[in-house]
């Protein structure tokens, strides 16, 4: 059900906010009252729960409901947020100006966007506004840090299929310098700036084999692979210490983006500056093999030299003569070739368990170590496909310390779009477990070492659920690059806690467990041609 507030008595054509309804609906955001509060009301007249999205709406002939974008087009400039929509509102309050659209853009490429404005004068004039008692009557209205940099008339705003302001156009328009503008001058703060981001797309430019590095464009929109913007992250790592995650590259709509994604992040000392495993690391592995026969062909080369090696008896050796218990290699692997079966409630009750709290005096305690005993960590299960009427499709929150799950988000979940390099499998996937990280509990006694003692505990816990999967007949298969971010917005997690890792778990086929497991032998020392 829909329902737009603003119209009264409902009326095609007229313009008013969006609300939604129905079964679906989620209960709330996650631990946040207050914002629940504020999104989730009562209609006045039927009483039925609401959510108010943001969005503004009007209903079109047919019963159709157009979208018309939302109030609160919130940008940055200068340090301040700005509500574009109070700009073009007070804009549009002036006499000779009949319609405006206002955006943040970047008309000379010089890294810093200002605040612009297409107008449609009532007077039908064109081109840049320059007259001073239209800015003056403006700046009687705003605050000077919103007055726009620039207001250029236009005979008509551009509109897209559907009738309302095509921003996307009016922000190309407006992206067109004056002619004989020249560039602005850079500043002494600005030049650094300007410098690290020409080096940052040089690489781009190099890595994705571009001659000049478009304006437009998702890097995967550019023809770049899951493979290539792995490679790239990887870069970016070595050469300037950018810290980024694939799927942030990918995400970046356009080059603007990825500037302001990847310049803040750029590295403060110089590459030679680095030592231990960082500097290492930024010296030897700045190239990743993304063939996969040269990736193969590595592989066979190391585990050739490991063999050699532990063939070769040093003097002084003991031998342990502990037995190998070639059970042990199959108590924890990791599978993600599904069948098309719904997972069981006994199944994921099997898994979960492993993660499942007690207390021991005052302080909580769990199958694996935390530091410090701070146990962090949450759990977010995410179902494809429902469980009869126990379990709907949707993600659900796990809370270890009474053993329950409790509804998140309704409507089920598109795990493909959580991944980049493992979209096709985890599409086949009827359910992930989110891991996620409440810094709050860990960072007051680790502080800057916090998320590295996480990282540790999160390995731990992911051993126990593979090992639990494992008993329950289930693959489990754990996902290096998962969209945390999005997860974040989904679950509506609170401020301070973050997804860092996650596990698909699935059905796996009965034949390829049964064929790994067929194949794992003993070690043997004594190397022979044709081997490996």
């Amino acid at each position: 059900m829909f329902w737009t507030r603003g119209c009264g008595t409902v009326r095609t054509g007229v313009e008013g906010e969006l609300y939604i309804a129905g079964e679906g609906l989620a209960m709330g955001y996650w631990r946040d009252a207050e914002k629940t509060a504020a999104a989730f009301v009562e209609h006045p007249v039927s009483g039925d729960r609401l959510y108010r999205t943001g969005d503004m709406a009007r209903y079109r002939p047919g019963a159709l409901i157009e979208f018309l974008g939302r109030r609160d087009q919130q940008v940055k400039i200068g340090g301040y947020r700005i509500e574009t929509g109070e700009v073009e509102a007070a804009l549009e309050r002036l006499p000779e100006i009949r319609a405006a659209v206002v955006l943040a853009v970047d008309p000379l490429g010089s890294g810093q966007k200002s605040l612009q404005a297409l107008v449609v004068r009532a007077d039908g004039a064109s081109g840049p506004q320059r007259d001073a008692g239209l800015r003056e009557r403006l700046a009687g209205i705003l605050p000077s840090y919103m007055l726009p940099a620039r207001i250029l008339a236009c005979p008509r705003l551009p509109l897209s299929a559907n009738g309302k302001v095509d921003r996307t156009e009016a922000a190309r328009i407006l992206q067109q310098p004056e002619p004989g503008a020249e560039p602005p001058a850079v500043s002494g703060a600005q030049a650094p700036a300007a410098a690290g981001w020409a080096e940052i797309r040089s690489v781009l430019e190099r890595e994705l084999r571009l001659d000049d590095l478009p304006r437009d464009g998702s890097l995967i929109e550019l023809g770049a692979s899951s493979i290539v913007i792995m490679r790239l992250a990887a870069r970016l790592r070595a050469i300037f210490g950018i810290e980024v995650r694939p799927i942030e590259l990918a995400n970046a709509p356009d080059a603007q983006a990825l500037q302001a994604l990847l310049l803040p992040r750029r590295a403060g000392r110089p590459r030679e500056a680095a030592s231990g495993v960082e500097g290492w690391l930024m010296r030897h592995a700045a190239n990743i093999l993304t063939d996969s026969t040269r990736r193969r062909r590595f592989l066979t080369e190391t585990t050739l030299r490991r063999l050699q090696r532990a063939s070769e008896t040093p003097h002084l050796a003991v031998g342990l003569e502990t037995p190998l218990d070639l059970s042990a290699f199959d108590r924890r692997w990791s599978g993600r070739d599904f069948v098309a079966a719904p997972l069981t409630l006994a199944a994921i009750e099997r898994v979960l368990r492993s993660c499942r709290m007690a207390q021991r005096g005052g302080e909580l305690v769990a199958p694996w170590a935390s530091a410090g005993s701070a146990y962090p960590l949450e759990l977010a299960l995410a179902l494809s496909e429902g469980i009869g009427d126990v379990l709907p499709p949707g993600w659900w929150r796990y809370e270890p310390l009474a053993h329950r799950l409790e509804p998140l988000a309704s409507g089920p979940p598109a795990l493909a779009d959580l991944s980049l390099a493992n979209r096709e499998w985890l599409a086949t996937a009827p359910g992930l477990i989110a891991i996620s990280a409440d810094m709050r509990r860990i960072a007051p006694l680790y502080g800057p070492d916090s998320l590295r003692m996480t990282r540790v505990e999160i390995g731990a816990l992911c051993d126990a659920l593979e090992r639990a999967g494992a008993e329950a007949g289930l693959g489990l298969c754990q996902v290096g690059d998962i969209d945390g971010e999005r997860i974040d917005r989904l679950c509506g997690l609170p401020e301070g806690e973050f997804t860092l890792h996650a596990v698909a778990l699935g059905v796996p086929k009965r034949e390829a467990r049964a064929a790994r497991a067929a194949h794992i032998s003993a070690i043997t020392t004594e190397i022979e041609e044709g081997t490996i």
